[in-house]
């Protein structure tokens, strides 16, 4: 008998994935895939914003090297949670909260988990990029 069942792991989330991240990252706008026997959801989308600052090169690119100062000035501060700082790859992940919605009985607190990283584009230019890397649906029966 073999008692080292390791079925009761848990999974990595398949959002933390490279191939799915890939995947989902490589579909222009949105992404919805229902699986055949309908037990699992996936959805997701993407989106390019490029906007100009003002300002010289060196005031910008100081403020937006400044990754976690950037995502805080995007998201109300009281729904903003640090989850992990990662010094030396220059991210950190954030846990935000979504305002609550009351559907058909049952009521939805979300959360997604978003690394918010800075770094230079092929141009050497400086970027601020965020993606998502967990969801939290937050759900509660009765209204």
């Amino acid at each position: 008998i073999n008692n080292n069942n390791n079925n009761n792991k848990t999974k990595p989330p398949r959002s933390l994935s490279p191939s799915f991240r890939r995947t989902v990252l490589s579909t222009p706008g949105d992404y919805f895939n229902l699986t055949p026997n309908r037990s699992t959801l996936e959805f997701g989308s993407t989106l390019s914003l490029f906007t100009s600052l003002k300002g010289t090169r060196e005031e910008m690119e100081g403020w937006i090297m400044d990754y976690e100062s950037v995502g805080r000035t995007i998201w109300d501060e009281g729904c903003v949670e640090v989850i992990k700082r990662n010094e030396e790859d220059k991210n950190s992940t954030f846990r935000l909260s979504i305002f609550d919605l009351n559907f058909l009985g049952l009521r939805l607190s979300p959360k997604v988990d978003v690394i918010f990283k800075s770094g230079y584009n092929n141009s050497n230019e400086p970027v601020f990029n965020l993606g998502s890397v967990g969801y939290e649906t937050g759900l509660r029966g009765g209204v």
